[in-house]
Parts: C-alpha cells; sequence; structure tokens
C-alpha cells in the first residue's frame, strides 16, 4: 500500500507566516539596517545592484532624514557596467 501525500496547498506555510509576522513588527529603522547590512554583504561578494534606467549608478546607502527614508547612488565606472 502506497502512503498518502498531503495535497500541495498554495499559499504561505507556518513558517513563512510567522516570519512574514515578524517583519511586519519589525520597525523601519531595523529593516533599513537590516538592508543595508545586507548591501555590504553583497558588496564584499562583488555583486553590484545598478539603477534599473540609469547604469551608470548603483545603489549606495539606504538612510532616514527626518523620519523618512532615502538611498545613495554610487558611480559606476563605464567600463565595470560593460562587464556586468
Amino acid at each position: 500500500m502506497s502512503k498518502k501525500h498531503k495535497k500541495f496547498k498554495p499559499g504561505k506555510s507556518k513558517k513563512s507566516k510567522s516570519a512574514d509576522k515578524q517583519l511586519r513588527e519589525t520597525s523601519t529603522q531595523d529593516i533599513i539596517t537590516s538592508m543595508n547590512y545586507m548591501l555590504s554583504i553583497l558588496n564584499d561578494r562583488g555583486v553590484r545592484i545598478l539603477n534599473w534606467d540609469d547604469k551608470s549608478k548603483e545603489l549606495g546607502l539606504i538612510k532616514m532624514f527626518k523620519c523618512k527614508p532615502y538611498y545613495a547612488e554610487g558611480i559606476v565606472e563605464p567600463e565595470e557596467v560593460q562587464n556586468e
């Protein structure tokens, strides 16, 4: 006899629902801090996040200024854009 498998149900698992709830309860400043941390790790790995419309600019630091988030752009050298 074959074992019955649970049917796949689209949607979020209990684990992802819990993570979603925790993230929604996290402060904006903490989320921005973790985004900057992830950007620094990606940068250490050589991954660059480029501006979709202007490939000569890359995403830099994200800062809170007067309760609003802003991002800084860095300039990418032309030969670096061609390689990516």
